[in-house]
């Protein structure tokens, strides 16, 4: 499970409800900020994504990449299950959540 896994449980996770960045979002390994979309033709809560922030560690500080989709609020739990399987079906042995997104992209 993603829960035994300390590659996913180092991970930084950081919500904002907008993009000031209270809670850091943008510095984190995933990062969300509050936005909205349109949703059967009317607007939706939703979600701007950063991928591999960093903060706090020996490697510099550094901004997330902004993910171009945004995600539906009510999706958001699917689309970290979906991210996190991700990366541990396809990163190398003891590669980190920021390396494996640089080199795989966003």
């Amino acid at each position: 499970s993603a829960f035994e896994d300390p590659m996913v449980n180092s991970l930084h996770v950081k919500v904002s409800g907008c993009p000031n960045g209270c809670s850091r979002h943008h510095i984190a390994n995933i990062g969300f900020h509050g936005a909205a979309t349109k949703g059967d033709g009317n607007q939706v809560p939703a979600y701007e994504v950063f991928l591999a922030g960093n903060y706090g560690n020996q490697d510099p500080v550094r901004f997330g990449h902004r993910v171009k989709a945004k995600v539906p609020a009510k999706r958001v739990p699917l689309f970290m299950n979906e991210i996190i399987s991700f990366y541990q079906d396809n990163r190398s042995k003891e590669e980190p959540f920021n390396d494996f997104v640089d080199r795989v992209g966003t």
